[in-house]
């Protein structure tokens, strides 16, 4: 989202983002805005769908995320997150304040403080090959919670179509998001190399369902096993990825079957779910 001219703006720029009004800008990284557990300091800001802005922020010295709205809401981006946080089965972290700040409406959850899976992973490819006990080890730490936690949501008859390992990080040893993912139907496709799925680019008809985060999980696996940067054919329907024994012959072959199945660019080919 780019900063927003504080002249006299259309409702709708040529790009198709929304601006909030005649002399109202988005507030900006730095900018502190007044919540009744105290100062929130904005940090960085984060990608966001809908008609809002997001950012990591510090509130009373603990981080967390900021989700900031016109005080009117009107594309509801409040309630689609709160939706979500009940779909993601608890991987969502509930809210510490929600209210008004001025012109905006502010929504503060505190953020998990771990490793997100893009260090994790980084930090697997830095390790070198390692032995089998080390492969397993990491599969334990960074691609079981994921798969279990995603079967819950399953299990539920929801879907989150994840695409972002930023987004997910640990914490004591439990998974959380750090934001909900776009409700379905966002127009936002916001693609991030290697890991989103062909249906995020619109590919094999588009549709965001549990097979997408079958998808996603795989990656996760495929990239622990590999120990390779995101491959960015990853998300191309005609370009399968290679079989991860391809690059290290010495991988269990059961392994390898099922992150192969799972990141299979068709989504009727991988398992119809996580569980």
């Amino acid at each position: 989202w780019p900063r927003r001219s504080r002249g006299a703006p259309s409702r709708r720029s040529g790009c198709g983002r929304r601006r909030i009004s005649d002399g109202l800008a988005w507030p900006e990284a730095g900018e502190v805005l007044q919540s009744d557990e105290g100062p929130v300091r904005l940090l960085t800001r984060r990608p966001m769908a809908g008609d809002g802005a997001r950012f990591d922020g510090i509130l009373r010295g603990r981080p967390c995320a900021v989700l900031v709205t016109t005080s009117s809401d009107p594309e509801g981006v409040h309630a689609w997150w709160a939706e979500a946080a009940e779909r993601a089965a608890g991987l969502l972290q509930a809210p510490s304040w929600t209210g008004v700040a001025g012109a905006w409406r502010v929504t503060v959850t505190p953020s998990p403080t771990g490793p997100c899976l893009s260090d994790g992973l980084a930090a697997l490819r830095e390790a070198g090959s390692g032995e089998l006990k080390t492969l397993l080890d990491a599969i334990e730490r960074w691609v079981t919670p994921l798969v279990d936690a995603l079967a819950s949501v399953h299990a539920g008859g929801s879907a989150l179509g994840l695409f972002d390992p930023e987004e997910l990080r640990w914490a004591d040893d439990r998974l959380s998001l750090a934001a909900p993912p776009p409700p379905p139907g966002s127009p936002l496709r916001r693609h991030v190399r290697g890991f989103s799925s062909p249906e995020h680019l619109g590919h094999c008809g588009g549709a965001i369902d549990a097979r997408t985060d079958v998808f996603f999980a795989g990656l996760a696996l495929y990239y622990v096993l590999t120990r390779v940067a995101p491959i960015a054919e990853a998300s191309e329907f005609t370009h399968p990825l290679p079989p991860p024994h391809v690059f290290r012959d010495e991988l269990p072959p059961l392994l390898c079957a099922v992150a192969r199945r799972a990141v299979s660019p068709i989504p009727d080919r991988r398992y119809p779910d996580a569980g």
